[in-house]
């Protein structure tokens, strides 16, 4: 996971995608240029709970080194409501 503070920018509900990470490689993300995503008003309100000074990385170990990605997964699931039941009459 190789998402970095840097490329959020909260206020305005942006993402930029600036890097990919295969294999333990980072190189350009698909289609070889950066790209810009909408975030929506949820995940913005996610990622201003989860915010953290321990380094760079979005999703950080402890001493804020980068997060495998089979952790950050188990992170997030950890973070997420239990899904909603809807009742019918």
């Amino acid at each position: 996971m190789g998402l970095q503070w840097i490329d959020l920018d909260l206020p305005r509900g942006k993402l930029q995608v600036r890097r990919t990470r295969t294999n333990g490689q980072e190189g350009l993300p698909k289609g070889g240029r950066e790209r810009g995503v909408d975030l929506p008003a949820s995940g913005v309100d996610s990622l201003k709970e989860h915010r953290h000074l321990r380094g760079a990385y979005v999703f950080c170990q402890e001493d804020g080194m980068r997060q495998q990605q089979r952790g950050a997964a188990s992170q997030c699931q950890h973070q997420r409501e239990p899904p909603r039941r809807l009742l019918l009459a």
